[in-house]
C-alpha cells in the first residue's frame, strides 16, 4: 500500500468521530459523567493525530465550527469549553509537528514546503468542478435533500462540515509536492460517503428513487475505485 499510515488512521477517525458525537450529545443534554467521554475522546484523537494528523487537520475546524454556532444557538460558553478543552493535547501535538516541519528547525526538504493559498492542487478551476463533483456527488445529494427537508441532524451536519474543510484543505492550500492535505481530503470524503449513505438508506420518508439512485452512484464509484487498484497493481505505481 502507498501509504499504511492512512489504512491506521481510517478505523481510528471512525472511532473518534462516533465518540465526539456521543460527547456533542452529553454536552447537550447535561449528561452526567461527561468526564469518561472528554477524557476517551481526548486520547483516542491523540492516538489518530500520532497515526497521520490528516483526520485532525479535517476534523478540528469542523467540529470548532460547529460548537461556535451550538453556543451561539444556546448562549451557553460552557458548552464550548466541554467540548474544546479535550482538543488541546491534540493541538498542542499538532503546533510541535509543524514547528518540526516548517520551522528553521526543520530539514532542507521541509523548508522548501512553504504554504500557498489558492492552489487549486495545480488542477485548474474546471477539473476541481469535475473532481468535487465525481467524488462528493452522495453528500451533495444528502445535502440539498436534508436542505430541502430541513433536516437537524447533528451526525449528518457534521459529516458535511468534515468534508467542507476537507475540501478547502485539498484545493485552497498547498504544501508543496507532499500533499499532506489531500490525505485529509481523502479521508473526509470517505467518512462523509459513509454518514450519508447510511443517513439515506436508513431514513423511511426518502423516497426509493433516491435511494436507487444513490447505491447507483457508489456501485459506480467503487468500480472506478476497483479498475485504479488493477491499474495500480498492473504498473506497479502509484503515480501515472
Amino acid at each position: 500500500m502507498h501509504n499504511p499510515t492512512v489504512l491506521m488512521v481510517r478505523p481510528i477517525g471512525i472511532i473518534n468521530f462516533m465518540l465526539m458525537m456521543k460527547l456533542f450529545t452529553a454536552v447537550i443534554n447535561k449528561e452526567s459523567g461527561m468526564w469518561k467521554k472528554q477524557i476517551t475522546y481526548a486520547v483516542v484523537l491523540v492516538i489518530s493525530c500520532l497515526a497521520k494528523p490528516s483526520f485532525a487537520f479535517v476534523a478540528l475546524p469542523a467540529w470548532a465550527t460547529y460548537t461556535v454556532l451550538l453556543m451561539v444557538k444556546d448562549k451557553d460558553i460552557k458548552k464550548g469549553i466541554q467540548i474544546l478543552v479535550p482538543t488541546l493535547p491534540t493541538v498542542i501535538i499538532l503546533c510541535i509537528q509543524f514547528a518540526f516541519n516548517f520551522t528553521e528547525s526543520a530539514s532542507e526538504e521541509h523548508r522548501k514546503l512553504l504554504i500557498k493559498f489558492g492552489s487549486y492542487a495545480d488542477f485548474s478551476l474546471q477539473q476541481v468542478i469535475m473532481v468535487t463533483i465525481s467524488m462528493c456527488m452522495i453528500p451533495i445529494i444528502c445535502a440539498f435533500i436534508a436542505w430541502r427537508r430541513k433536516e437537524k441532524n447533528m451526525i449528518l451536519l457534521n459529516g458535511i462540515l468534515i468534508l467542507t474543510f476537507g475540501w478547502l484543505e485539498m484545493f485552497l492550500l498547498s504544501d508543496g509536492n507532499h500533499g499532506n492535505f489531500s490525505w485529509g481530503w481523502d479521508l473526509a470524503v470517505q467518512l462523509a460517503t459513509i454518514i450519508c449513505i447510511t443517513w439515506i438508506f436508513f431514513k423511511r420518508e426518502i423516497n426509493v428513487v433516491l435511494k436507487f439512485v444513490t447505491g447507483s452512484i457508489y456501485l459506480y464509484q467503487l468500480y472506478c475505485g476497483i479498475v485504479y487498484y488493477f491499474m495500480v497493481y498492473n504498473l506497479n505505481d502509484f503515480w501515472f
